[in-house]
């Protein structure tokens, strides 16, 4: 196997998957959804073109691997209008959609395009084409949820500010061996992002041949072209056992540890709590994973985030030679769209055999550490942001091997679905935690005393004043800010530095500090105080930042985790958490709103998807 620096080096894809928030995974969807599904309690059996149209997509694309489509070759292109057409789309129902498709299929024919990096990075695509990609299109699960019944996932989602005009997703259950389509579904979304569309279908008797297929169509509102997408996974042997060894809890975290593995190597098992990645030049106590920094005032935040992925799986079948299939690890903000990732599929610069060891059945793979670049290209949201303090990432890890019986793998994922595919292995949440108060600043302690928040060692031992009683501290986080920090002065002489990113308890509850200004009103040791001075202050180095946990989840959700710094009242990481987690989830647009946001050539496709809902 070769070192996970040179398996970094030479990915070529970084497009891949992670759910949605649970509410979305229940068909929580925006009002400019047109969202339907094409039953076939009628048997509906493929024509022999319409067959081979999909032999062809399959036979030209890796498995799990999302591929961009290239109309101008007429396989493509027919597969596409083979698709719409099974669904019921017409010229007359979708102009503007049509008038894409037409427009795209000037060029040079050419075989489907894998994913690059590239595509995140906000660089060219590789083909010339000058498109770039800042989203997820993908099928996220696929396999049999019970000896009776398949099931299917397909996902996508965009990064803020770059959320489609429109998105549509057409997800297909097929038998490969008999041509029938067991089930389908689409949804059909404008000026939205975060689109999840399931399909269920029972086992045929006769065939256990099954393909998930799904297409999306995407028209960016950052100018790109308009963009056909295709995933295609085909599971003829189901994975009778995997296990993830890590990410992994880390029961003692060794200080001296720079973005290593930690020693437990015990199966994750039933999620209990996040794994914990410190986003942040110092090692956090409270944190599984993370890098140390022996001189924190020259250092900034990371540009990448470090932690080892180690697991196996049971295959039930021999693996082909030479090894051929797909691999896609993938790190995806919960609220959806920002993405961290990394991928590696077959091909001759970095074949699968690069990060997967075969033993008999059994498939396995050690990748310590693990690279997940944050994106910083031209049209990609970094998903890390020094304002953001213990966000939760959802971790996949999706595998396709093929084997003397067909295509085998796993899929590894922290979403934890109603009865999940036999192949699906649930692990924990990924959290990614950063600090918030600078040296210096002073925390109440429950004995009337001071302690600098840098000095806490979050053991559990630490009793702070709280509003109304005293709370222990049971983890700290510690990290580098390189954003301008928020000075706070209010009437009764209180000061405080802070993060933008850090939440103060007000009149009207708790707010970032990011939003306050004077004339608020905050809670402090004295009172109710009006703030008289809001600024930012800049530093000419990254400044060491801290910040505290203490209570538990649902003493947070009624803002009861405070404690006193500096006098002033403010929450603590699980507060943090919660404020982020809110702003992060998209607002849902009313259809008035979304017919103003479209273009014209759009808008008579919208207004016909509502007569269809």
């Amino acid at each position: 196997m070769i070192s996970h620096q040179k398996f970094l080096g030479s990915l070529l894809i970084p497009i891949l998957a992670l759910l949605l928030l649970p509410s979305e995974t229940t068909g929580q969807v925006n009002k400019g959804a047109d969202k339907y599904k094409s039953s076939t309690a009628k048997p509906y059996k493929l024509s022999t073109a319409e067959q081979a149209h999909l032999k062809y997509i399959a036979d030209h694309t890796a498995r799990v691997i999302t591929h961009r489509l290239n109309l101008a070759d007429p396989q493509q292109y027919a597969y596409v209008m083979d698709t719409l057409r099974r669904f019921g789309r017409t010229p007359k129902d979708s102009p503007q959609l049509f008038r894409s498709i037409n427009a795209v299929r000037k060029g040079k024919p050419g075989p489907p395009v894998m994913m690059t990096t590239a595509d995140f990075s906000g660089a060219p695509n590789n083909d010339n084409s000058g498109a770039t990609l800042g989203g997820l299109n993908y099928i996220t699960t696929f396999g049999q949820d019970t000896n009776q019944n398949y099931a299917s996932n397909a996902y996508s989602s965009y990064p803020g500010g770059q959320i489609p005009y429109n998105t549509q997703v057409f997800l297909s259950l097929f038998d490969v061996n008999t041509g029938q389509v067991l089930n389908q579904n689409q949804q059909n979304v404008f000026s939205t992002s975060n689109v999840l569309v399931p399909v269920n279908a029972p086992a045929p008797q006769s065939s256990s041949n099954i393909e998930a297929n799904a297409l999306f169509l995407i028209t960016p509102k950052n100018g790109d072209p308009w963009q056909a997408f295709s995933v295609v996974l085909e599971n003829e042997v189901g994975a009778p056992a995997g296990c993830q060894l890590s990410p992994a809890y880390s029961p003692v975290l060794n200080q001296q540890q720079q973005c290593q593995t930690n020693s437990n190597t015990a199966c994750v098992g039933t999620p209990t709590r996040p794994i914990s990645v410190c986003y942040g030049n110092r090692i956090q106590s409270d944190c599984d994973y993370g890098c140390k920094c022996d001189q924190p005032n020259n250092c900034s935040n990371p540009p990448n985030i470090f932690f080892p992925i180690q697991g196996n799986v049971n295959l039930g079948a021999t693996p082909l030679q030479p090894l051929t299939g797909s691999v896609q690890i993938v790190l995806n903000m919960v609220q959806g769209g920002c993405v961290l990732e990394s991928a590696s599929n077959t091909n001759p610069q970095n074949p699968i055999s690069n990060v997967i060891t075969i033993s008999g059945n059994t498939a396995s793979w050690n990748l310590a550490p693990s690279n997940f670049p944050n994106n910083t290209g031209p049209n990609s949201t970094p998903c890390l942001v020094p304002t953001q303090n213990g966000t939760m990432f959802n971790y996949l890890f999706q595998l396709a091997i093929s084997t003397t019986s067909g295509f085998s793998g796993s899929t590894f994922t922290s979403v934890s679905t109603q009865n999940p595919p036999q192949n699906t292995f649930i692990v924990p949440l990924m959290k990614i935690a950063i600090g918030c108060f600078p040296d210096g600043v002073k925390i109440r302690m429950a004995d009337g005393s001071e302690r600098a928040v840098e000095d806490f060692q979050g053991k559990g031992d630490e009793l702070v004043r709280s509003s109304g009683v005293n709370r222990s501290v049971s983890a700290i986080t510690w990290g580098n800010e390189t954003n301008p920090l928020v000075y706070l002065r209010d009437d009764r002489g209180h000061t405080l530095l802070l993060t933008e990113g850090h939440p103060v308890m007000t009149s009207r509850g708790p707010v970032m500090a990011s939003v306050l200004k004077a004339g608020d009103v905050v809670m402090t040791e004295s009172g109710n105080a009006e703030l008289i001075a809001v600024e930012r202050r800049e530093s000419p180095v990254p400044v060491p930042i801290h910040n505290l946990r203490i209570g538990t989840d649902d003493e947070a959700a009624a803002s009861q985790t405070t404690f006193f710094a500096n006098g002033i009242l403010v929450g603590d990481e699980h507060i943090q958490r919660l404020l982020m987690d809110r702003q992060a989830a998209p607002r849902h647009l009313t259809n008035s709103e979304i017919l103003k946001s479209l273009p014209r050539e759009w808008r008579r496709d919208f207004l016909n998807s509502l007569k269809r809902r």
